[in-house]
């Protein structure tokens, strides 16, 4: 067995994460994006068919750079994801590698990442961990100064893996740093969506086409569907999106950090769509934002917009009395960001709001 580690960084780890490793994702986009002609496609799909029979998984993928120390990649390796090094730093998350094809598939790159430049897929469930980068190098016997294999995929080599033990002594230590909170924490995983709303039977479908739709680089504005179907609240996409953005947001007002619930723990806050659905706005997570209600309200109406900058902007003409000190004390301010940034609000969105309520 071999262990490797791959220094993602800050923005990236952010941005990538919760597209793949912190949520499952399904056998059948490799049926619909991979062509037919690649020569690797059906033995990818027979390989992850018996790997993960149910149909779901996790995966990380690394540029063509990283072709000599991914060429040792194995099935059976372990695989460590590092966010940074920076103060303790972030060891987040690691894999057991179930399915590795030793070829490009930009294809599925692009549909699982927005570009197509991480063509080299290896396939696992995800282990959260609650474990820092200070932690590693001391069980690896790395030196205090020595920062972590910057962008790079880096093989661990055999004289730390003995420092560290032996291969079954480090792996067991790296089991034992499990997170099971850290899913919770960072996940858009559709496993929570169906226990939240287990009469959607179809929801994990319109989770996965949502995350889908929402890396896309420049996303479409409206939506082509039925009117009946933008005002169906038990249309299952509407769900997923609900769960969602909640989920991205922590469950707190991206405007005022209002996180309250109920005596079940039920959130007050509301997954908002930028441009309304009423209008067909799409389900796109960057058409989302989480607000309490009544910032939520203030949206819808039109006494709020957010810059392209996301910062508050509060409508000329607000009544100048009390009751709406919620909205004149956050002019200005800087929205709350999602815990995956890709997922941000998008300019596209954030325009089209202004020029609907005549923003200037």
């Amino acid at each position: 067995m071999n262990f490797f580690l791959h220094y993602i960084g800050v923005e990236g780890a952010a941005r990538d994460f919760p597209k793949t490793v912190f949520t499952d994702r399904p056998t059948g986009l490799v049926i619909e994006r991979v062509p037919d002609v690649h020569p690797g496609k059906a033995f990818l799909l027979t390989r992850l068919g018996d790997a993960f029979p149910e149909g779901r998984w996790n995966c990380w993928g690394v540029p063509d750079g990283a072709g000599p120390a991914i060429g040792r990649l194995s099935e059976g390796d372990l695989f460590l994801l590092m966010e940074t090094s920076s103060g303790p730093g972030a060891v987040p998350a690691m894999g057991r590698v179930e399915t590795f094809v030793p070829q490009r598939f930009p294809h599925l790159s692009n549909a699982l990442w927005g570009e197509r430049g991480f063509p080299y897929i290896f396939f696992f469930r995800t282990i959260p961990l609650a474990l820092t980068w200070i932690d590693l190098r001391a069980r690896l016997g790395y030196k205090p100064t020595y920062d972590g294999p910057r962008g790079q995929v880096q093989r661990i080599r055999e004289e730390h893996v003995r420092h560290a033990g032996g291969v079954r002594a480090l792996e067991r230590w790296l089991y034992s740093k499990e997170d099971r909170e850290a899913v919770d924490r960072f996940s858009l995983n559709p496993r929570r969506l169906v226990r939240e709303s287990p009469e959607l039977y179809d929801v994990q479908a319109e989770h996965d086409a949502l995350i889908t739709t929402s890396i896309e680089d420049e996303p479409e504005l409206t939506d082509d569907v039925d009117a009946r179907e933008v005002t169906s609240y038990s249309y299952p996409r509407t769900e997923a999106f609900r769960l969602d953005i909640r989920r991205l947001y922590g469950e707190r007002c991206a405007i005022c950090d209002l996180g309250i619930r109920g005596p079940e723990g039920q959130p007050e806050v509301q997954s908002a769509h930028i441009y309304p659905r009423h209008l067909k706005g799409k389900d796109d997570l960057r058409n989302g934002i989480c607000l309490c209600r009544m910032h939520h309200w203030a949206l819808d109406i039109g006494w709020i917009a957010f810059s392209d900058a996301r910062r508050v902007i509060v409508r000329d003409g607000l009544p100048n009395n009390p009751d709406y000190a919620f909205v004149r004390e956050y002019a200005r301010k800087a929205i709350r960001e999602p815990s995956a940034t890709h997922f941000a609000p998008h300019p596209v969105f954030l325009r089209a709001h202004r020029e609907l309520f005549d923003f200037e």
